[in-house]
């Protein structure tokens, strides 16, 4: 799952200031001056994380974020051109990227409770190797197809993805693990 997420979030967020700079024509301070909004995003989403999990689920809560990566993928292909739209998709990627990780990364450490700082490794590595397999396809796709196709067919395969973490991380299993590591 965190190789996906790498993937396709990581793969987007690499892509957002090259696809500012290519749509608005802005220098690296404005670029990065938007790209705050991710970071905003990140840090909204690591302050409730927690709060969101506990009423929602962890499994909804993965889905859940998921969905925020997606739409602003969707948000930044169909509203291209509008600067509002591209600064609220920069922001929803950011929620939603640590809405997803922060719980994928507590549920490895929480069931490897022996060895959490080689879950936390591993979690690491599959976030980036997924970064890695994400941006290079992702550069290959914008040259043959543009940015709106990429972040689109990015959003698209984010939902997809979001449905398979729902379908196949199940809260009774995930309540069930955490049974047995309380023992």
């Amino acid at each position: 799952m965190v190789v996906f997420e790498g993937i396709f979030i990581l793969g987007s967020f690499s892509y957002l200031g090259a696809n500012i700079s290519h749509v608005f024509n802005f220098g690296y301070l404005a670029i990065g001056l938007i790209m705050t909004a991710f970071g905003i995003g990140a840090i909204l989403a690591g302050r409730l994380g927690g709060k969101v999990a506990a009423k929602t689920g962890r499994r909804r809560l993965i889905a859940f974020g998921l969905l925020l990566a997606a739409t602003a993928d969707l948000l930044i292909a169909t509203f291209s051109t509008n600067l509002a739209a591209t600064i609220i998709g920069v922001f929803l990627l950011g929620l939603g990227f640590m809405f997803t990780h922060s719980t994928l990364l507590t549920l490895a450490t929480e069931f490897a409770k022996k060895a959490r700082g080689v879950a936390m490794s591993l979690v690491a590595f599959s976030f980036m190797v997924g970064g890695a397999i994400g941006t290079s396809i992702g550069g290959r796709f914008i040259n043959a197809l543009g940015y709106q196709s990429f972040f689109t067919t990015y959003g698209i395969l984010l939902i997809v993805l979001s449905l398979i973490a729902y379908v196949a991380i199940s809260e009774v299993s995930l309540a069930k693990e955490e049974a047995e590591l309380a023992l």
